[in-house]
């Protein structure tokens, strides 16, 4: 039988995997439209961040 420490332990695991695919897919969209936009203004800045 699970103990309420150990569905904790999973509820916070869960929350863990769920915030760390949200930051890689946020920094994957900021990197796309920083490509995106220093390839449309051809500026350096943007591509080299």
């Amino acid at each position: 039988m699970n103990t309420n420490a150990e569905l904790t332990v999973v509820k916070l695991l869960r929350t863990a995997l769920y915030l760390a695919i949200a930051t890689i897919v946020y920094n994957l969209a900021e990197g796309l439209v920083s490509v995106f936009y220093g390839i449309e203004d051809e500026t350096l800045a943007l591509l080299g961040f």
